[in-house]
């Protein structure tokens, strides 16, 4: 087994937790189970990683208070007691301090070589334990935060961003679905990356591929693109004063090339350092190399790319297909973990908004798609027609791409126009740092990401976020929220939905619009999965069949056929209602029954329900006889 030397941990003044990771044991030779902990580290202004022990706290009942038969949504701490172990072994650990049948299922399934995972589910479903189902990273997160307060300081967020472009003229390339060597066959000919914190644009380009790649027909484009390359190797300055926004002439043999003031570019990154680094074909990789090298010497918290999607996963493959070591090239020599793996969203109906893929990597940087970060972040807002590069570009910056520089297609656009297409894919990350700058989404993931204690990944699935924020407030409240609910899915019963009151009906308590408190903003609003807790919330009101020990039920045809006996004099005289369904369910009259005697309304009950007369009956019939 590799070992990491853990150590206690105590950061710096003005230091900020980024990110945390588990890493499980994986067998022999992996890196032993531990917390990767990336932060903000105060004294060198910069990222920096530490290896934790992963030691995390789960909570069991009373053995005098284990009189519950399904789980609760939450309980008192002082009626629990605490067990610190590493996640790997909760099953065991609950195991041990239940005993019983939870020993001997344990027992039987360990035995039976169930995975893991399996056995951890089964142990947690045990109505005695609780907080021990979260996944291991939200438990050091919730102690930093019980460390260092709730709000994080996101003044020094970082960021930086990264395009690729792929030479498509030998072959198309399918960017669906980039998962083997093979579907990233094709050369990536330019890339851009700006580091907004460093002022900083590194630009990497590719020469022209050897005419023995191509049939006769290509060979006029081919000298057409050398032209221009040859000219770029010896005028780096004076191209590096037409990225950052100066007009310029580029003299060449039988024609020139007009370059226009860009006021954009100038804006952005008129100011900042440009390098360019010119690679022969044939030295593809360490174009890769050096990309990987400014990232990980300048360490932004983020990685942005319209699409990263296609951007990381081609990246990485085309490493493998040149023969390189992603491990090695990607990932920073500081980290003991060697995680790299795109998870594609494996949901049927795709949904961007709501788009899971993620790419995991052992870094000091998230690299992120900044397309689906800016969609995620307005989910609740009214849907765009477009979420194009250069439509979010011009609207929420006043910023597009260049869109008309080529002269062809943007198949052959390196090879008819190769100083324009460098400029093309520098103008991209520019518009992506316009928008970046102007909507701080970096500086609001952090803050999502530390307040609700929940990784990167899921800071947009409302099932993690609540559930995490939830236990923050609740051990702030001296409670501690049970595991996840399990269902008996035999257990059937239908209860009728709830009105909905519509908004003009919330209290002016929102934000203030031209000097008034409005109905319809409000502060601390979270978009959550009610669903999620919904179990749980009938269960504590003792409306779920599996918690249910009494019902009490009347025969409402009693009532129907009109007999001397019982009487329905209630507002309502419906007997039966339907399902979202359609299928018919009695109407449950025992409820208005039992509510009219809990609130001491006993005539009324008596009236409604029993046949006796009202009090103006009796008055009225007190009084005829009296006058007799």
């Amino acid at each position: 087994m590799n070992t990491i030397p853990f150590r206690k941990f105590d950061p710096p003044s003005g230091s900020m937790l980024f990110d945390i990771r588990y890493n499980s044991w994986k067998g022999q030779g992996s890196p032993p189970e531990c917390f990767e902990v990336v932060y903000y580290d105060g004294l060198s202004k910069q990222l920096e990683v530490v290896y934790i022990e992963p030691i995390i706290d789960i909570w069991f009942l009373n053995k005098d208070d284990r009189d519950n038969k399904y789980q609760l949504p939450q309980v008192e701490m002082d009626r629990c007691y605490k067990v610190r172990c590493k996640p790997s072994q909760i099953a065991e650990k609950i195991a041990e301090e239940i005993g019983g049948v939870y020993k001997q299922e344990y027992e039987t399934m360990k035995a039976g070589e169930v995975p893991a995972y399996k056995i951890k589910e089964a142990m947690c479903e045990c109505p005695w334990v609780f907080k021990a189902d979260l996944l291991p990273d939200v438990y050091l997160r919730l102690e930093w935060m019980k460390r260092f307060g709730d709000i994080a300081d996101i003044s020094n967020v970082s960021f930086g961003i990264l395009d690729i472009e792929v030479d498509v003229i030998a072959d198309l390339v399918e960017a669906s679905n980039i998962d083997t060597p093979d579907k990233a066959s094709q050369p990536i000919n330019a890339a851009s990356l700006i580091f907004p914190t460093q002022k900083f644009v590194s630009i990497h380009i590719l020469g022209p591929r050897p005419k023995f790649y191509f049939g006769e027909k290509f060979h006029e484009l081919l000298d057409k693109q050398t032209k221009e390359w040859e000219w770029l190797q010896t005028h780096q300055n004076e191209f590096i004063e037409i990225i950052k926004g100066k007009s310029g002439n580029v003299q060449l043999e039988h024609y020139n090339i007009e370059f226009d003031a860009d006021t954009d570019n100038e804006k952005y990154i008129g100011d900042y350092e440009v390098k360019l680094h010119l690679y022969r074909f044939e030295h593809e990789l360490s174009l890769i190399e050096d990309m990987f090298k400014y990232i990980n010497k300048y360490r932004p918290m983020f990685m942005l790319s319209w699409n990263a999607t296609f951007d990381d996963n081609y990246i990485l493959q085309r490493i493998y297909g040149l023969g390189g070591d992603p491990y090695e090239i990607m990932i920073p020599k500081e980290f003991k973990t060697e995680q790299i793996y795109f998870a594609k969203d494996k949901s049927t109906q795709f949904n961007l908004k709501q788009s899971r893929d993620f790419f995991y990597l052992s870094s000091y940087t998230q690299f992120l798609c900044h397309l689906r970060t800016f969609a995620a972040i307005r989910k609740s807002q009214q849907e765009r027609r477009s979420y194009s590069l250069s439509s979010i570009g011009r609207e929420i910056a006043g910023i597009d791409k260049l869109t008309s520089t080529k002269s062809g297609s943007f198949r052959t656009f390196p090879y008819t126009d190769f100083l324009k297409f460098i400029l093309y894919n520098v103008r991209d990350v520019v518009v992506e740092l316009a928008i970046e700058l102007k909507c701080q989404d970096c500086k609001s993931l952090v803050s999502r990401s530390y307040m609700f204690a929940t990784q990167y990944s899921k800071c947009f699935q409302e099932t993690h976020i609540v559930r995490n924020a939830r236990e923050w407030y609740f051990e702030n409240q001296g409670y501690v929220q049970a595991c996840r609910l399990e269902i008996d899915s035999r257990a059937e019963a239908s209860f009728k939905g709830a009105f909905v009151a519509p908004p003009e009906n919330n209290l002016e308590s929102g934000l203030i619009l031209l000097g008034k408190l409005v109905n319809f903003i409000m502060y601390g609003v979270l978009d959550a999965d009610a669903a999620a807790y919904y179990p749980s919330a009938k269960m504590a009101n003792n409306m779920d069949p599996m918690s249910l020990h009494f019902k009490c039920e009347i025969d409402n045809s009693n009532f129907a056929r009109g007999t001397r006996g019982p009487t329905n004099r209630s507002f309502n005289q419906e007997y039966s209602w339907f399902t979202s369904k359609g299928n018919p369910q009695p109407e449950d009259m025992t409820g208005p029954i039992f509510n009219s005697f809990k609130n001491d309304n006993i005539y009324s009950l008596m009236y409604n329900w029993l046949n006796v007369p009202s009090i103006t009956e009796v008055f009225a019939y007190v009084n005829a006889h009296l006058s007799d």
